[in-house]
């Protein structure tokens, strides 16, 4: 008989002998891959790409929700009525996230990256256990506050950032892509736990911040090249 290993709230899989990767996971995530890059290859001359700030962007947002959706179920059980909450509430952050931008367009996205790292922090810090509140309600808006304020200001970024693109269809897939991606990277949580999903879109959101610089200076220093162009004319 062998021993297998207990499950915590971090590693809530009572279905795996132990943490790992199933070979099952690992065949079905080679075989999108595969999939999508002949896709890609097949669009590629027509301007198709990757942009990869879009596609980091995606691949943190798809952790954010699958995460909140896992740790909200160990909150309040994993039932149908669960999910809607959990996803309506998501789609009003991603609302009040819009308003947000329609009311102050031109806002710095350092300060909603800022709430986004923060948040993330405290996602990270707090524990399940201390949200086990004997209110359901007080459980609700505890949980819905610390677990949930990401996707507020993950919400922002990429409303600003469309904008910015002059949401061009190249970018919209980009983000569909790497939503699959960030899909593709939840079942790293079968090996290191759900906390670690926090950990990884954290990077995800640092790699977009990088790329987001490189893309905002390559545009200025092409702007910077077109004005003596035309003034010269």
């Amino acid at each position: 008989m062998q021993s297998a290993a207990p499950t915590t709230d971090d590693w809530p899989y009572f279905y795996q002998h132990a943490p790992g990767l199933p070979i099952s996971v690992i065949l079905v995530s080679i075989a999108v891959l595969i999939v999508f890059g002949w896709f890609l290859r097949q669009t590629s001359g027509e301007g198709g790409g990757v942009d990869l700030h879009f596609m980091f962007l995606g691949a943190g947002f798809m952790l954010l929700e699958a995460q909140i959706v896992s740790k909200m179920a160990l909150l309040f059980g994993t039932t149908w009525v669960v999910n809607a909450v959990v996803v309506s509430g998501l789609l009003c952050l991603i609302v009040a996230a819009n308003f947000v931008y329609g009311v102050v367009p031109r806002i710095p996205l350092s300060l909603p990256y800022g709430g986004l790292f923060l948040s993330l922090a405290l996602m990270y810090a707090v524990p399940l256990q201390k949200l086990f509140f004997e209110s359901w309600m007080l459980r609700g808006v505890v949980a819905t506050l610390i677990l949930c304020t990401p996707v507020f200001f993950a919400g922002i970024i990429l409303i600003s950032s469309f904008a910015r693109a002059g949401f061009r269809g190249s970018a919209l897939g980009s983000n569909l892509f790497g939503s699959l991606i960030g899909g593709l990277l939840e079942s790293s949580s079968l090996w290191f736990g759900l906390k670690s999903l926090t950990v990884i879109a954290a990077l995800l959101y640092v790699a977009s911040a990088i790329f987001l610089r490189l893309w905002t200076g390559a545009g200025a220093e092409q702007e910077a090249v077109e004005v003596p162009s035309l003034a010269s004319r």
